[in-house]
């Protein structure tokens, strides 16, 4: 089976005059759908900043989908809206920022794969002592709450508080000795721990 390796990435971006009212209305039309009446009135003064997220096929330089949100919009949220794209087989990358066991597990329902930075942190104790073991690889597993279970809904998927979803945790070492961490559900067997290095920086 062939894979089509795929980014999400986010950014904040700027509207000048002419355009806000477009972005603005846009933005807005998406939040109708999840927005209590009582808080719509927070946006009605928005300032010109928004976000974006994309969808964007490494390999052949196309951005496949993209969607627009207000300044504390999700970016995680975002991601998920543009999952319609994925198809069977697909490898998504993400950045540290998106690791989370609802979005991994609505990318599994899609059949597809992830591939993503963890961020470290020192007072996180499997992370520490797989760092210190030297091993390249381990499994660890993001258990689904009630929140994840709720987001994970309302992004399509079927996910339900107390699942368990496995995913493998490659080490890669830098250059300048130091170590990332990266989050897959990518088969072991085609994809040893020693090319991900390579997968994730392309």
């Amino acid at each position: 089976m062939g894979h089509r390796l795929l980014a999400v990435d986010g950014t904040d971006f700027w509207t000048t005059d002419l355009l806000f009212d477009q972005v603005h209305e846009h933005c807005m039309q998406w939040r109708e759908k999840t927005l209590e009446e009582s808080s719509k009135g927070a946006y009605e003064n928005s300032p010109s900043k928004f976000k974006a997220s994309y969808l964007y096929d490494v390999l052949n330089g196309v951005i496949l989908d993209q969607c627009m949100e207000m300044p504390d919009g999700s970016e995680r949220e975002m991601a998920s809206r543009l999952f319609s794209q994925l198809e069977a087989g697909d490898i998504i990358t993400f950045d540290r920022g998106y690791p989370a066991a609802w979005l991994f597990s609505l990318i599994i329902e899609y059949k597809a794969f992830f591939c993503c930075r963890l961020p470290i942190a020192k007072e996180c104790v499997w992370q520490q002592e797989f760092i210190k073991s030297g091993e390249l690889e381990t499994v660890h597993h993001f258990t689904l709450n009630a929140a994840g279970e709720a987001l994970n809904s309302s992004a399509g998927g079927s996910g339900v508080v107390g699942e368990a979803v496995p995913f493998r945790v490659i080490r890669v070492d830098l250059p300048n000795d130091e170590v990332e961490l990266l989050a897959t559900n990518l088969d072991p067997e085609t994809f040893g721990a020693e090319v991900f290095g390579e997968l994730y920086n392309l």
